[in-house]
Order: C-alpha cells, then sequence, then structure tokens
C-alpha cells in the first residue's frame, strides 16, 4: 500500500494512469500498454490498507466483518496475480520486517509453484530520496547489509551500466532474488539512474515474457475460478460484469 507500483508500471510500460498518495489501485488493472510492448502489466490493489468503512456500511449486520473481509480480498487477489504473472515483481519502500516477510512468503510461492521463470524481482521505491548519495545510503541501508548476496552491475548501453542486488537464496538449486532501486522522479538521482534501472526491468522481463495462447478475458476467468477452488468447496461459476459505477470506462489501449 502507498509504494509506487502503478507508478512503476506506468514508467515501465511507457503508460500513463493515474497515479499519487491519494490514488490506489482497487482489485486487479491489466494494462496493455502498446502493440510494440509485448506484454500485459498487472498492477493490484495494495496490501495492509485500511479498511474501507462507507463499504461495510452497505451490507447488512451479519455480512460485516471488515478486518476479515480485507484481508480475505487481499490473499484473493495476491493468489490470482500469481497464477496469472509470468514475472512477479514487488515494489516496496524503505525495507520493514513485514516486508520483508512478504518476500520471503513470494520466494516461497515461487519455489514451489510450477512456474516457467522463478526469479523475483524487488524493486525498492525511495520516492523521497532526491540525491545519489543518500540513494546509495538507503541502499546499503536496506538492502546490502540486510541480506545475504552481492552487488552486480550490468551494461544497458546507456551511460551508466544497471546495479542490481542479486539475493542469494539458501538453497544453491535456488535461482536467486534481484533487487534495484529508484529515486524520486525528475530529482538530481532520480534523472541519472530511474532511466537506467527501467530498461533493465524491461529487459528482466521480456526475457521472462511468456506468449500466451489464451485470450486475456477468458484467462482471467478460468484462473479465478481455479483460485477460488483454494478458498471454498463448490465454487461457483465466475463471469465478468460490468460495474458503471466503480470506475469509468477505461481509457483506449489500456483494459482493468
Amino acid at each position: 500500500f502507498n509504494r509506487g507500483k502503478t507508478h512503476v508500471v506506468n514508467h515501465l510500460g511507457r503508460s500513463n494512469l493515474a497515479s499519487g498518495k491519494k490514488l490506489h489501485t482497487r482489485g486487479l488493472s491489466f494494462i496493455k500498454p502498446s502493440k510494440d510492448i509485448p506484454v500485459v502489466f498487472l498492477d493490484t490493489a495494495g496490501t495492509n490498507s485500511p479498511v474501507d468503512r462507507k463499504y461495510f456500511q452497505k451490507l447488512t449486520e451479519a455480512q460485516r466483518d471488515p478486518l476479515s473481509e480485507k484481508k480475505t480480498t487481499e490473499i484473493l487477489i495476491q493468489e490470482l496475480a500469481f497464477a496469472m504473472a509470468d514475472v512477479v515483481i514487488l515494489v516496496v519502500s524503505e525495507l520493514t520486517w513485514p516486508d520483508q516477510e512478504f518476500i520471503e512468503s513470494v520466494q516461497r510461492k515461487l519455489r514451489e509453484s510450477d512456474k516457467h521463470h522463478k526469479t523475483l524481482i524487488v524493486v525498492h521505491n525511495f520516492y523521497d530520496i532526491t540525491n545519489e548519495d543518500d540513494l546509495i545510503d538507503m541502499w546499503r541501508e536496506c538492502v546490502v547489509s540486510t541480506m545475504t548476496g552481492t552487488v552486480e552491475s550490468l551494461q544497458m548501453g546507456l551511460e551508466f551500466p544497471a546495479i542490481y542486488f542479486k539475493q542469494q537464496m539458501k538453497s544453491e538449486s535456488e535461482l536467486p532474488s534481484i533487487h534495484v532501486f529508484l529515486a524520486k522522479e525528475d530529482s538530481d538521482a532520480g534523472k541519472l539512474w530511474n532511466p537506467i534501472m527501467y530498461e533493465f526491468l524491461r529487459q528482466k522481463i521480456s526475457q521472462a515474457h511468456t506468449p500466451k495462447k489464451e485470450v486475456l478475458h477468458k484467462l482471467l476467468i478460468s484462473k479465478t475460478y481455479d483460485t477460488l477452488k483454494l478458498y471454498t468447496r463448490s465454487p461457483q461459476g465466475v463471469s465478468l460484469v460490468w460495474v458503471e459505477d466503480v470506475a469509468p470506462p477505461p481509457a483506449k489501449g489500456h483494459s482493468h
């Protein structure tokens, strides 16, 4: 919640979805940037966001259990996003121990999954950092000093190589997780490093992307049904319904 996920997706896909601290993704958003970018970005609602009390006031007394409903919804969204994604990218800011726990849980899910691409990418979005010295200090404090691994670089054909942290896993058979950083957009540090990091991420996504033969809405329905089976004994049929008062019609080239 409030980590800048949509902001990162906008830059990766060169799209222009509304983002900011006053705007939060609801549920799942699917973004198809353009014909020359052969991927669909899946943006999720943030974890640990506040409970929407206005929503629960509309429910009957028997239906109201705000915290339980919120947790269940977040878990379902996470499971569905994980099931559909070829590449899993987590966006955090200053690393906290709940972040570390969540990262470890996703690493475990990837390890146990049948996905072809099992490398987790973690984006540390230091959106308040404006100068390079502070950025390096934050990178060392939140990543390099908290994990076992190595700092590595990759030449991107730009002014500087991309710098990333390859996190060593407990087992040698596990693929390492990759950690990258971002600074505040349009700051001195952001102008220097963010374009390099976004290009690095695009390359990683392109390398791991698996073309899908299934139409997106059919894939969403089938994966939703499969995910519901994890939590209910007899899930009902799943269908897509457009609800006019939830969100405005999607902009041209985007689907939600």
